[in-house]
């Protein structure tokens, strides 16, 4: 492999993200799939090394390659890639297609070890260590009192999740009590952690919601409520985000534009802002504008907008533009 080459500091403010047209925005779409051409390897300046892609031919993208260091990546080649995500800021996240595993399927692990350990609020965790066929390494954090294979035995894991190369597994079985992305039902156990509510799940589970983000749901003690399962925190405590009073992910809304500011994650031509807009409970939220041609940002900024609920996160619903209209 040749080299990296030094990344010019002047081309970087849009090489991570797609190089926003109207056409090339309709292109890409979030959980899509893509072919890439391979550039080339380059040094940023903070001495990190990125591959360089490109979409179309004039598009850029970075993908660092210290998370991809297992996949077979080569200069020159195409390299299939997901859509992950698309921010409120026009940044585009890549996933590529993993060399050996896709999620949704099952494979065998051979089980080599765990080690037990308590959270910051006192859940028991049993820390996993799988190794796949490729002699990769991956590890699975179960809850409670967990009946746990012999020590190398082979045992089934489903892949939730790759990100950042990085594999989500869910064992096999009756394991887990809290799989991510469930959604399960909690009681709100006190008030008495300070600037927390402390929570209860199923089998036990304790977490903790930061009452900055959840003021306003109105929790008490005694009060039950569905959340969906984020992830494990082994240092802290398990991550939940709680169905949001008003919104659901998947439906669409109006929402008050307050203002809008520059995308700082523009093309050249500067055709992308950034909306400021209003939830219900007065917090600022923003979503990515493609601007029309001929339109100036800092000019002809909407009233209103309607959005699409993707999820919520820390008490927000994150938005995306919608030609929908508002279902409410």
């Amino acid at each position: 492999m040749a080299s990296p080459l030094p990344f010019p500091t002047d081309y970087l403010y849009f090489c991570t993200f797609v190089n926003v047209r109207d056409d090339h925005q309709d292109m890409l779409k979030e959980r899509e799939s893509y072919l890439f051409t391979v550039l080339r390897l380059v040094v940023l300046p903070d001495d990190t090394t990125s591959w360089l892609l490109t979409h179309d031919g004039h598009d850029r993208y970075l993908l660092p390659a210290g998370q991809y260091s297992s996949y077979p990546i080569r200069e020159g080649e195409k390299l299939l890639c997901r859509v992950d995500k698309i921010n409120c800021t026009g940044r585009i996240y890549l996933e590529p297609k993993h060399p050996w595993y896709e999620e949704g399927l099952r494979y065998r692990f051979l089980f080599s070890g765990q080690a037990r350990l308590t959270d910051g609020v006192g859940n028991l965790l049993w820390r996993c260590h799988l190794r796949g066929t490729h002699g990769d390494l991956h590890e699975v954090l179960l809850f409670g009192d967990a009946t746990l294979p012999p020590e190398g035995t082979e045992v089934e894991a489903e892949v939730l999740r790759i990100r950042k190369g990085v594999l989500t597994l869910k064992l096999v079985g009756s394991l887990h009590t809290l799989t991510e992305g469930g959604r399960y039902r909690f009681t709100v156990l006190s008030e008495e952690q300070p600037g927390y509510y402390v929570v209860e799940g199923p089998g036990g589970v304790k977490s903790l919601l930061d009452k900055a983000w959840y003021r306003e749901y109105g929790f008490r003690a005694g009060d039950t409520f569905h959340a969906v399962f984020g992830r494990w925190n082994p240092e802290r405590f398990p991550l939940i985000e709680p169905d949001h009073p008003v919104y659901r992910p998947g439906n669409t809304y109006s929402f008050n534009v307050r203002r809008s500011e520059p995308s700082s994650q523009h093309d050249k031509d500067g055709v992308s802002r950034v909306l400021i807009a209003e939830d219900c409970f007065g917090n600022e939220i923003k979503v990515f504008q493609q601007v029309d041609g001929g339109l100036q940002p800092s000019t002809e900024m909407p009233q209103q907008i309607a959005c699409t609920v993707e999820r919520m996160k820390r008490g927000k619903p994150v938005l995306r533009l919608s030609k929908q209209a508002p279902e409410q």
